[in-house]
Formats: C-alpha cells, structure tokens, sequence
C-alpha cells in the first residue's frame, strides 16, 4: 500500500472534496473474496463498504486496476481499458460499487493506465499485424534500438519477427508503449476517461504520468558520471548506469496531462487528477501541477520517501519543497511509503502493537509491568522458527492506557509495545506469543486470563477462544 500524506496549503482548498479525507488505497486480488473462489473482487469490496466507511472512516476508495488482462503485472497489462476482468466481476458490479459506496458518501478513484496496454490489445495486434496497417502508428516502432534500459534491466526494445522492428516496452516485454504523439490515440485514450466518468467515477489515480512523452527523436540517454543505484527503489543496477532524459518527460508532457486535466473539468463534482510521478527535484515536479494549476490536482510527491529518515535531511527535503510550491495551491501529497520501498513503519524501525486486557484496572497492570521490566534481567524467547527471532522484553517500550470493555463496560488495561524492527519481520502470532509470556510472568495482575487461561468456551462451536486480543497500529 502506498503510505501518502494529503496537506492542504490554502484556503482554496476548502472546496475540493479531497481535502482532509481518508483515502484508501485498495489492491483488489487481496482485499475480500465475493464468490468464494480465492481472489478478491469487486463483490466483495461492495461486501466491505460498512466496514471501510463505518468502522475505518473511509471517505474515498482508489481501487487498483481491474480491467480486461492476462495478469501478468497485477491487471497494468490491459486487453480492454473498458471492460472488466472477469475474475474481478463485470460492469455490472462496478455499478453497484459506485452506486453503493455513493450511498455512503465514499468516491471511488479508479486506475488509469495511458502508458502502454497488453501485447493482446487488439490495438496492438493490428498494429503488429503490418507495417502499413492504420493502427502501426499507435506503437512506437524503431529499425534500430537506442540505448534505454528499463528499470527491471535489459533493454526497452522487442524484436518483432514478422514486421521486421523494434517495439518500445517501458515495463515487461508485454506491455508495449503507445505512441501518443498519434493523435487517434490521443482521442482514444481520452475516451477512455470520458467512458469511466459517464459511469460515475470521481477521479483518477494515473499511472507513469510521467512518462507518457518520450523524445521524438528517440535519442540515446547520456551516461550517468556517478552510477550510483537507487538505495530506496528496487531499480536493475544497470537503470543508474546512464541519465534517463529522453526515455520520459519530454517537454510536451505537460500538454497532453493539460488535455486529460480538460476531459475531467468537462464533469461536475469536481473530478480528481492523482498522478504517479517518479521522484525528481521540486522544481521539475511542481511543473505537473501546470502554471495554472491546469495539469494534475495531486502529483505524488516521492522525494521524501528517498531521503533518509534524519532531521537535517527531512527540513532541507521540506524547505526545497515549500520555496518550489507554486501559488494558489489547493493540496499536495507526500509519499512517506509504499510496497515497492518499504512503509513507514520500516522506515522508522519500529511498529506498535497492543493486546487488550478486559477487566484489569489500568493501574494495577502500570504498576506489575513497571516491577517486571525493572527487575528481570530476561529476555522472552517465543520467536523460535528458524532461530530467528528473540522478542527483547527490556529494549522494548511499554506503557499502558485505559479504556472500557464494549461488551460489559468494565475497565481495560491496554499492553502497548514498540517492536524493533529487523529480518524477516515480525509476525503477528510472534508478537502476541511475547505479551503473552509477559502477561504469564505476572499472573497475579491478571487473575482473569489464569481462571480461564484459553479463554471461554464459545457453546455454539465448542471450541475455546483467547482471552487476549491483538491489534497492531502501525501499519506494514
């Protein structure tokens, strides 16, 4: 999940709805499975609506990409930009999550995907089909390979045996690059927008937005003097071998993000144009937002997540940012995680988790757990697979909050721990083996989980619950 801070700059702000909301990112295979048949869906996010926006407080979805495709990069590999993968319901079901999630106030944000489409694009098949067919131009085809590298390494260019060219494939060999200098392709592509707002969608998250103009003249990128990789990305060692300034954001870029911005400001509610831009200096990236504020609303601001984690680093990353905002700014968003470059919660080295004690006067529990980690000279071995793992009861911070029981309005000690990071992570069942050695340690402060130390008997099933529950704050 991408990790991203939304902080308004002006008081303009106040009439965008995206102003001060919970947006939830959602992976579709691993949400919720509707029809049982292992892989998430759009059934089963329809299913979780209540949960999402009552328990979680979420205001708006942007739900990843669900469009016809073989699959073969998570659904960015599209046969059709305006069907839906049958795996993940019809268009049908895309209805009713709209209709639904507006009944309760949530925007859906859908993935648009303007980069490039499948190898089993129709598109792509007539254009692959001959070199004078109508649709060739609507690839980016070359005699001879220049010298661009793809982030997973190797080349960007396929050989196509039956015509006789290259093809340019920014990302897997399967995904061949449009040639939106094409202006049928420009038009098409934009219908694609208009086909998602007509059914109801409030925005856009786009992905690549940076890259969807490359040099005209396909030129070689100049080396890099420094070489230097990445450290916060996953890029191939040979991506930082050379400069990438022909390969992505030519200067005519930000025409064609001003001509989707207009397709979107032709809808009312106040549509939104979110858009996945690499990290790049603040000056380069304020330019997505347009002169006039004309180009994308919410430009992910990736800078931060590749700075180290240091004071003096962070406030001259934030100053850099604060002189490049241009005027007149209603948002902007800060990338602080995401899959790829890990959460925040890795970055920080530490997660916290807790484990609720129902019925145990706070105090009581402050007052054991001080003695404990005060006295014992210990550490509580319960992360044993592998050998991997030793929970450190005295490096860990612990403290205790007050609460009340939902079911019997009685008091709650709450157990809070910050958990060190290391490799491979902690696990949740390791956590919870830990506070649980702790909590037996000190029996008498909960005589609760001893009278019933596997927790009560659930009659309907016969089987016996846990006395504890475990919830973990930070996310991963």
């Amino acid at each position: 999940m991408t990790d991203a801070l939304l902080t308004a700059s002006s008081d303009r702000a106040e009439r965008r709805w995206w102003r001060g909301p919970v947006i939830y990112e959602n992976h579709l295979p691993s949400f919720c499975d509707g029809n049982g048949d292992g892989i998430g869906d759009l059934d089963g996010l329809v299913a979780s609506l209540d949960y999402l926006a009552g328990t979680l407080g979420v205001s708006a979805l942007w739900v990843g990409p669900f469009f016809r495709s073989p699959l073969l990069d998570q659904g960015f590999d599209i046969v059709d930009h305006c069907d839906v993968e049958p795996v993940f319901g019809s268009l049908d079901t895309v209805d009713r999550l709209l209709a639904e999630a507006h009944a309760r106030g949530v925007r859906i944000i859908v993935d648009y995907v303007p980069n490039h489409t499948s190898d089993q694009h129709p598109w792509f098949l007539e254009s692959r089909s001959s070199r004078e067919g109508p649709k060739r131009d609507w690839y980016v085809w070359a005699d001879t390979p220049n010298n661009w590298t793809s982030e997973a390494g190797g080349s960007v260019w396929q050989w196509d045996e039956p015509t006789g060219q290259f093809y340019l494939h920014s990302h897997l060999k399967q995904q061949p690059d449009l040639n939106w200098r094409n202006p049928d392709v420009r038009r098409a592509m934009l219908d694609v927008l208009r086909f998602w707002l007509d059914r109801g969608v409030d925005g856009f998250r786009i992905d690549v937005a940076h890259m969807l103009m490359k040099d005209p003249d396909l030129r070689d990128n100049p080396p890099n003097p420094g070489g230097e990789s990445n450290p916060y990305d996953l890029q191939h060692p040979n991506f930082a071998s050379q400069l990438h300034v022909h390969d992505r954001m030519h200067s005519d870029l930000h025409g064609v993000l001003r001509e989707i911005r207009k397709v979107l400001d032709e809808y009312p509610g106040d549509r939104v144009a979110i858009g996945e831009v690499e990290a790049m200096d603040w000056e380069r990236w304020a330019e997505f937002y347009g002169p006039a504020l004309d180009q994308l609303h919410l430009p992910f601001a990736f800078k931060l997540i590749e700075t180290p984690w240091e004071a003096g680093a962070l406030a001259e990353v934030a100053a850099g940012l604060d002189a490049a905002l241009p005027d007149g700014l209603d948002l902007l968003e800060i990338v602080v995680g995401d899959p790829e470059r890990g959460s925040l919660a890795d970055r920080l080295d530490a997660s916290e988790w807790q484990i609720r004690l129902p019925g145990v006067e706070p105090a009581e529990a402050a007052a054991a757990v001080d003695a404990f980690l005060a006295a014992r000279e210990v550490e509580v071995e319960r992360m044993t697979k592998k050998g991997v793992r030793t929970f450190d009861c005295r490096a860990a911070v612990a403290s205790l909050s007050a609460t009340s029981d939902a079911d019997t309005d009685q008091p709650c000690a709450i157990l809070v721990m910050v958990v060190r990071q290391a490799t491979p992570a902690v696990r949740p069942d390791d956590v919870l083996a830990g506070l649980r050695a702790i909590a037996g340690l000190v029996p008498s402060v909960w005589p609760h989980a001893n009278r019933a130390a596997q927790g009560p008997l659930d009659e309907r099933t016969g089987t016996v619950g846990d006395p504890f529950v475990l919830d973990r704050d930070a996310s991963r």
